[in-house]
């Protein structure tokens, strides 16, 4: 195999990798998104339920 073809192939196992790994750290950032949006739902129920605890009381 002549040079210019192990580099051509090394390049594309590279770029296969690269792909792989922006697959899986759009993956991770949809995931973290997802729980901070829930962690905010919590934090915000929470909130509420607090509310209405201050409202029963009163």
């Amino acid at each position: 195999m002549e040079e210019w073809e192990a580099l051509i192939q090394r390049r594309q196992m590279l770029l296969d990798k690269v792909s792989k790994i922006n697959y899986e750290v759009e993956k991770i950032e949809q995931r973290l998104d997802l729980l901070g949006r829930m962690t905010s739902y919590e934090e915000f129920d929470r909130y509420r339920t607090q509310e209405r605890l201050m409202q029963m009381v009163s």
